[in-house]
């Protein structure tokens, strides 16, 4: 959102049929007009919700469904890369920027699509001894995806501590638990910190750049974009653990 606010075309496409995105923006979508609208027993096209204020943001969103959905594309060996490529090209020249929000689990067919449709990602970390667990594993997939010419402009941006809470010792100790798995280097100075202001916002079905732009939380989300922005044309090719 906060890219769209600088006047960028923005989309965000919801991958994760959990569809928190799509529920962070009240939107109730088909079934059949999300990403699985490409799929053969479909055969349509996704909707893009348009935002009821922002007119350059469009919002791709998901339903549960797409859980039995992915199971039927596995099944009917479709292939995630053929997705990748239409989501790339269908909308490439009426947005500067698709953020996709991947599923978290690398298994999924939707976390494919979305992998092999990225040019840079963003890795989220909550912190704790178990939202670690998979990070390396994140890591050999996006090797093997460069390395085996499915997506070669892959790269990771970095890595950004998500809802730290100064209170609990990870809190305290984020910036030293993720030098502990990877590089200084992959780590964003940005850390988004557990917030009641948050909470509300989305309890009320609103965005906290809409319920309290000045909020502190609020700022911390347009230090994070400018990081971004800063790193998008030299992103890390470390793996964790290097230097």
């Amino acid at each position: 959102m906060a890219l769209a606010l600088t006047g960028a075309r923005t989309l965000l496409v919801d991958a994760d049929y959990q569809a928190n995105s799509t529920a962070a923006f009240d939107i109730t979508p088909d079934p059949s007009h999300t990403l699985s609208a490409w799929l053969p027993r479909y055969g349509s096209s996704p909707l893009i919700h348009p935002h009821e204020r922002i007119s350059t943001l469009g919002i791709l969103p998901a339903f549960i469904t797409m859980a039995d959905d992915e199971w039927e594309a596995i099944e009917a060996h479709v292939d995630p890369l053929s997705l990748a490529v239409q989501l790339r090209t269908t909308y490439a020249m009426d947005y500067d920027w698709m953020i996709i929000d991947c599923p978290p689990a690398l298994a999924s067919f939707w976390a494919r699509v979305a992998l092999l449709a990225a040019h840079r990602i963003l890795i989220p970390i909550t912190p704790g001894p178990f939202p670690l667990i998979g990070f390396r594993q994140l890591f050999n997939r996006i090797d093997y995806i460069r390395h085996h010419a499915l997506n070669p402009p892959l790269r990771v941006l970095g890595v950004v501590a998500n809802v730290v809470d100064v209170r609990t010792m990870f809190g305290r100790d984020v910036r030293a638990l993720l030098t502990s798995i990877t590089s200084e280097t992959m780590i964003f100075r940005t850390e988004i910190p557990v917030a009641a202001s948050l909470v509300n916002a989305q309890g009320r079905g609103r965005r906290i750049l809409d319920d309290d732009p000045q909020n502190r939380v609020a700022y911390t989300f347009v230090t994070l974009l400018e990081e971004v922005l800063d790193r998008w044309d030299k992103p890390n090719d470390l793996m964790p653990g290097t230097n």
